[in-house]
């Protein structure tokens, strides 16, 4: 790949030690309670089935049971069990291939020590999220998509690739949606800023995948009934999540007014990115935004 070939050993040196920094804040015991449902959750599938009603939750009990991340929540039954050193070391694993994923990307506008140093600051802002659970485990999927519309211009590649990602990450995690997202801000960026010299790629084939990936992601066994607990996922509060990061801003974020003061003013700084800053490329910086 063209990115990696220009790089040269001095190149490598922080690049590799900011993945490593990375791999070893995922490789840390889970402390998260939420795992321990999704285990008990896959022993439960695994034993009576994914329509089994919920035996876990005393006041919905014997109520139909919506299991989102039902084939996480069996994998985690299956390699968490003993000490569950397989799951932490698999989700250590995803989270460093998902950074690894970003790096090509990175390296199209940025010198490797800008893409390390990168690495390093977003390692340091998610830290505390990377315990083993279904949005960590699936990192690499979002990863793996900016990826492939950045270096697989073909319709017929995307389709098929990303259909069948599309399917395994609706039943693995709540984040599917930004499969979509993600399609979205390609498909913006191809409509406006399409380059006439590029054959087979048209603003046309990426509505029609925009499309599919929706369509994929009711393949599921809870069909539409799992589109409820993604876009709340993507809904919730800032706060709720950015309460929880290492972030040098994280002071600001003690009220609910100043939280949205504070995230009004970074959504208009970033938009002064796209609009003012013609270098930059549409479909990133929007997914960066988002």
């Amino acid at each position: 790949m063209k990115p990696f070939s220009k790089l040269t050993l001095k190149d490598w040196i922080p690049l590799i030690a900011a993945l490593l920094v990375v791999f070893l804040l995922a490789l840390r015991t889970s402390s998260n309670s939420d795992l321990w449902i999704h285990m008990a959750t896959g022993n439960a599938i695994a034993e009576h089935g994914v329509s089994t009603p919920d035996t876990l939750t005393w006041s919905q009990s014997e109520k139909p049971w919506v299991k989102p991340t039902w084939l996480f929540d069996l994998l985690a039954s299956k390699l968490g069990a003993g000490t569950g050193s397989g799951l932490t070391l698999l989700n250590a694993l995803a989270i460093l291939a998902a950074f690894l994923l970003l790096v090509p990307t990175g390296l199209r506008w940025g010198s490797a020590t800008a893409v390390a140093l990168a690495l390093l600051l977003s390692g340091w802002l998610v830290a505390p999220r990377l315990e083993v659970r279904p949005s960590s485990f699936t990192m690499w999927l979002p990863a793996l998509y900016i990826f492939i519309f950045h270096f697989h211009r073909s319709p017929r590649k995307l389709f098929a690739i990303l259909i069948p990602l599309q399917i395994l990450w609706c039943n693995l995690s709540s984040t599917f949606l930004l499969g979509p997202v993600i399609a979205l801000a390609f498909a913006i960026e191809c409509h406006f800023y399409q380059d006439p010299s590029e054959e087979g790629l048209a603003p046309t084939s990426l509505w029609a995948l925009l499309a599919g990936l929706i369509g994929a992601s009711l393949l599921h066994p809870f069909h539409i009934n799992i589109f409820g607990p993604a876009i709340a996922s993507l809904l919730s509060p800032a706060t709720v999540i950015l309460q929880h990061w290492i972030s040098p801003i994280n002071e600001f974020y003690a009220s609910n007014m100043a939280a949205w003061l504070v995230n009004a003013s970074i959504f208009l700084g970033a938009c002064g990115l796209i609009f003012l800053k013609s270098r930059l490329p549409l479909g990133i910086t929007i997914i960066a935004l988002f």
